[in-house]
């Protein structure tokens, strides 16, 4: 349920501050860290489909009229988005991966996450960054 929250949160800043064709995981924390097992393997391993070069066809499941029925991404961004409880972060699912497998800790911490982000959201008074 709160990633469903927070996906409406993404969605409503992406409708305020419009980026470029991509797909998202959504995550959610209210701690200053995020277990490196809350992104499962296919989760990542559907991101890094989308940026290939062969890239994945998706059957959508309509929720309005008019919804097609099938999505192609080849070569997109996509991203592990995750929202801690000071702001979210768009990770690529590589770097995700990369921090996940050279790291000893088991959690991805608020902090690093900042340092391995496309794109930082701040929700306090921490300054934004592009």
């Amino acid at each position: 349920m709160k990633e469903n929250k927070f996906g409406l949160i993404v969605k409503h800043w992406l409708k305020a501050n419009p980026q470029f064709t991509c797909v998202f995981e959504t995550k959610q924390t209210d701690k200053e860290s995020i277990s490196f097992r809350e992104i499962k393997q296919a989760q990542l391993d559907w991101a890094l489909a989308i940026r290939s070069q062969k890239g994945v066809t998706m059957r959508i499941q309509a929720v309005a009229e008019g919804m097609p029925d099938y999505a192609y991404f080849r070569n997109t961004p996509s991203w592990i988005v995750i929202r801690f409880p000071k702001g979210f972060v768009w990770i690529s699912p590589d770097r995700f991966i990369a921090e996940r497998d050279k790291s000893k800790k088991k959690s991805l911490t608020w902090s690093r996450a900042k340092d391995i982000a496309t794109k930082t959201i701040l929700l306090r008074k921490e300054k934004a960054s592009f």
